[in-house]
Parts: structure tokens; C-alpha cells; sequence
């Protein structure tokens, strides 16, 4: 039997992990390619007596308002500043905003204020490593088989690990 766990960077839903691991199993076991569907998850959950009915808020109006929170997040990445500079070589893309604290409070900051500030600069440069660490433990089987791919990105995170100590250093 598989064991499951949840990841520790996200909030714990309200169903054991193994109970929820278990359930995508027998979801999963009925599809005619055994691929999990995400509505049919959520469709199953409905179901006052399924295991899982209590990963989800089932309040239409809190249920509403948290998609819509979502959605403002995805769209505000998603808004990107137009530079026009002419180049040669690939074009590149930026964000427009990207999520920090400031004063113990969360939103999102312009590029132009996370490049004029020292701990903001901090934060986006500490993000990108934690995604960049999750992302290799997530492909890290598959990009084995690329041979150089890991010590690549393995070398980015030490230039990131020396930039976060420059900041550092020069903040204090």
C-alpha cells in the first residue's frame, strides 16, 4: 500500500493525507486511462458521506470569494509591464508583480519597488530558490536522465545562496 503524506510548505487540509491518497486511488482506478480527473475528485467529494467531503468548503458564498481571491492572484501574475527594447535574440517576459511581506503584511510588489529594495530583492530571490529546490525534487527522476540538467540547477542555487548572503550582508 502506498503511504501519503501532505507537502509541509502548504496548509494541512482538514483529511489525513492517506485518506485523501487512497480515495484519488479508487477515483483513479475507475477511469477507463486510470488518469485523475480533478472534477471527477471534487465531484466525488460532494458526496456528504465521501472521505474526502471535508478538504473542501461546501459554503457557495466563502467557496465564491476564495476563487475570487485566487483568481485575482493568478491574474495579477499574469499582468505584465510592456518594455519595448529591440535586441538581438530571444524575447524574454517578466512579471509585473510578485508576492512579498511587508510589515507582516502579504501582497505584491512592483519589479521596480522589489529592485529598489534590498529585503524585497531578499524575499523574490529566496521564493525563486524554494521553487527552484521544489521543482528539482519534483522532476528530479526524470531530469536524472538529462545528465547535466541537476548539477546546472544545482549551480544556480548556489549563486542564488551567495546573492541572499550579499543582501544579507549589506543589510545589516
Amino acid at each position: 500500500m502506498t503511504q501519503y503524506t501532505w507537502k509541509q510548505s502548504a496548509p494541512e487540509p482538514a483529511v489525513a493525507a492517506q485518506i485523501f491518497g487512497e480515495e484519488l486511488e479508487r477515483i483513479q482506478d475507475k477511469h477507463p486511462l486510470k488518469l485523475l480527473d480533478p472534477e471527477q475528485v471534487w465531484r466525488s467529494a460532494r458526496h456528504r458521506k465521501s472521505p474526502i467531503h471535508a478538504a473542501w468548503n461546501w459554503n457557495v458564498k466563502e467557496a465564491a470569494e476564495a476563487h475570487w481571491l485566487e483568481r485575482a492572484r493568478k491574474l495579477i501574475g499574469l499582468c505584465v509591464p510592456v518594455r519595448v527594447q529591440i535586441n538581438p535574440g530571444p524575447t524574454t517576459s517578466t512579471r509585473g508583480w510578485y508576492s512579498v511581506k511587508i510589515d507582516h503584511q502579504r501582497g505584491y510588489a512592483s519589479e521596480q519597488q522589489i529592485l529598489s529594495d534590498q529585503d524585497l530583492k531578499l524575499q523574490v530571490i529566496a521564493a525563486a530558490k524554494a521553487e527552484l529546490l521544489t521543482f528539482i525534487s519534483k522532476y528530479h527522476a526524470i531530469l536524472n536522465d538529462f545528465g547535466r540538467i541537476i548539477p546546472d540547477l544545482q549551480r544556480i542555487i548556489i549563486a542564488m545562496e551567495a546573492e541572499i548572503s550579499d543582501l544579507q550582508r549589506r543589510a545589516a
